[in-house]
């Protein structure tokens, strides 16, 4: 993941309206801000637009990506591209502090537990019921058994923090109505997770097959199969 310059930041901040602090005053001293790393929701303006292939990097600046220009007059294309880029940032969507959460390294396993599970019902689901859900998705990749109570205690709270970014990165998209408690997907949430998963979509051709069995007294049946395409992100169930 590459760095803004400083320069460019600085006007996409205050162009954007990012919420970013540049230079923030602590108390009676100022705190330098030296790399847009340093600047949360611009980093991950950028590296999701680079990502749905919105924007590219050429020789240190950012430049449209021409083609899909056309995307910024069609907003349901334009969350749908962002949606389906959604697997492609987890290093800007996770923050790293000085502990690391299991989901910022397995971001894609957590990413896959967290929609399925919303995915899987129709009512809000609770915060507590999704942190769970993503942290038995990924902690089982780490030993964790010699860690103390209270060290381990802040690797589930830092994970807890990193799905929070997560969940508000889907409601910036309107694809997760979230509150303090519960957090419940969106019909339009509902939509890019099916066709993530590689769901048929009205007006898809759908193979109807006919069999039919030799010595018994109703020989012939039918049933509908579909083959997802090749963009389907595979392996999305578990």
């Amino acid at each position: 993941m590459r760095s803004t310059r400083c320069a460019d930041a600085r006007a996409l901040v205050e162009v954007l309206d990012t919420g970013d602090r540049i230079d923030p005053v602590i108390g009676d001293r100022t705190v330098k801000t030296k790399s847009s790393e340093e600047l949360y929701h611009l980093t991950l303006l950028v590296e999701w637009a680079k990502a749905a292939r919105l924007l590219r990097t050429a020789g240190g600046r950012l430049l449209p990506v021409k083609k899909n220009a056309r995307l910024l007059d069609r907003p349901d294309e334009l969350r749908g591209a962002l949606f389906a880029a959604l697997p492609r940032i987890g290093p800007a969507v996770t923050v790293s502090g000085w502990l690391e959460s299991p989901i910022s390294h397995e971001y894609g396993r957590g990413l896959r537990a967290l929609l399925q599970w919303l995915y899987a019902t129709t009512v809000p689901v609770p915060l507590s019921d999704l942190y769970e859900v993503v942290w038995q998705a990924v902690s089982p990749l780490y030993v964790l058994d010699d860690l103390s109570p209270d060290r381990l205690g802040h690797l589930r709270t830092a994970n807890d923090h990193d799905i929070q970014r997560v969940l508000k990165a889907l409601v910036s998209l309107g694809a997760v109505h979230l509150t303090d408690e519960c957090a419940e997907l969106t019909a339009h949430g509902r939509t890019e997770t099916a066709r993530m998963r590689g769901e048929p979509e009205p007006g898809d051709a759908v193979l109807r097959i006919l069999v039919e069995l030799a010595d018994v007294d109703d020989p012939r049946f039918g049933g509908s199969c579909w083959c997802p395409p090749r963009s389907a992100w595979t392996g999305f169930i578990p």
